[in-house]
């Protein structure tokens, strides 16, 4: 579904992305574990192709953990490759970029306690690249009949 080749190829033409205002945002942070998750979806009839879909979520979610506005005049007026470069830089270099099956997805969200119901998004039929799986940082790529989306988990402790 999602590999560095790609990726690398569509950052480059990332300025030329139109711009989607409508993201489903779910945010769970747990300050006793210092752990935070996120959970960004974006429909397909909005961007057709997985790799473009997964630059505009890991953008879209810079933009929230920063704080910024997501507005078009911010996103178009501002270097979209060099903000989405600090991003991906480091998944291309260090990222697995694998597939992982339903089953395996679920259990590691649930291993995870991240507190959100993957059930409408994470269906049977979904496709799920494994971008990043360590003691502290989770990230996931995934697709379903409708949504494109992006789970990542992290923890400062």
């Amino acid at each position: 579904m999602l590999n560095k080749n790609a990726v690398v190829h569509c950052l480059q033409g990332i300025d030329t992305q139109k711009f989607v205002d409508y993201f489903h945002i779910q945010e769970d942070r747990q300050p006793r574990w210092e752990a935070s998750a996120f959970l960004l979806s974006l429909e397909k009839t909005e961007v057709p192709h997985p790799v473009d879909a997964f630059l505009l979520l890991m953008e879209r979610l810079e933009y929230w953990g920063e704080e910024w506005a997501w507005e078009e005049m911010n996103v178009k007026n501002s270097k979209r490759q060099l903000i989405l470069s600090r991003v991906i830089d480091p998944l291309l270099r260090f990222g697995l970029f694998m597939e992982i099956d339903v089953k395996n997805t679920l259990s590691k969200l649930d291993s995870l306690g991240i507190e959100f119901d993957f059930g409408s998004i994470v269906t049977a039929a979904s496709t799920n690249t494994l971008i990043y799986d360590k003691w502290n940082d989770f990230l996931l790529f995934g697709g379903n009949a409708h949504h494109y989306y992006v789970i990542q988990w992290y923890t400062t402790a």
